[in-house]
């Protein structure tokens, strides 16, 4: 019985997929190991670094997801769906209601939420992707490569 406010139905069925972390195989213990990650900063910087993440954006929910997450204090949140988690208690939400359709809150722990963009693409347009050190100091991005339908992405073993 939700309606998904048009704007973020537009963003979501176009945009989302390109809001992911990525990930490679380390050759030490083919284990998948993080080395971006998308964060949302209002500071206007020439170049960000993980600390800079105002609220620990993880990855937008899935439309299912979406739709059948149970917010703790339902009357808190009233008229709003939760949209990212954070790294900690809290997430990304927008507003489904008539006073707030579109709209996007954040909200985290103990604090109030707090209106941050009047729509998904207001906000996006303060994230970027940030790089993490490598556990591999001695790789080189250039020797990234992935084969097509894989998730992760390999080390070439003739560019090392």
């Amino acid at each position: 019985g939700i309606k998904l406010p048009p704007i973020f139905k537009s963003f979501y069925s176009v945009f989302k997929p390109y809001f992911s972390v990525e990930y490679y195989i380390s050759p030490k213990n083919n284990k998948s190991t993080q080395f971006t990650r998308v964060i949302y900063s209002s500071l206007k910087l020439d170049s960000y670094t993980i600390e800079e993440d105002e609220f620990a954006f993880d990855s937008f929910k899935e439309l299912e997801e979406m739709l059948t997450f149970e917010p703790n204090n339902k009357d808190h949140l009233k008229e709003l769906l939760f949209i990212s988690n954070h790294g900690c208690w809290g997430g990304l939400m927008v507003g489904i209601g008539a006073q707030n359709n579109d709209k996007i809150f954040t909200n985290s722990g103990a604090k109030p939420v707090t209106f941050i963009a009047n729509n998904i693409f207001e906000l996006i347009q303060n994230m970027v992707v940030v790089h993490h050190e490598f556990d591999e100091p001695w790789i080189d991005k250039s020797k990234l490569y992935k084969k097509w339908g894989e998730k992760s992405w390999r080390i070439s073993e003739e560019l090392k």
